[in-house]
């Protein structure tokens, strides 16, 4: 459905290039992934995990 100020090929192009972005880093190994357990303070028991991912400094060549 047609709505104004709705942007749909903006939208579009933005997750084609994040899906560029990450298949490059991974061609790359330039993605990192980051993994760290959140503990009750109390019992000290693992509630659960958390993560975090990024790609390092280094620039992947252009396709």
């Amino acid at each position: 459905m047609y709505r104004p100020g709705n942007n749909t090929a903006k939208l579009m192009v933005e997750r084609l290039i994040w899906n560029d972005r990450i298949a490059r880093a991974l061609d790359n190994g330039l993605l990192q992934l980051h993994f760290w357990g959140i503990y009750h303070a109390g019992s000290g028991e693992l509630a659960h995990w958390k993560h975090w991912s990024a790609c390092t400094t280094r620039t992947a060549p252009a396709s």
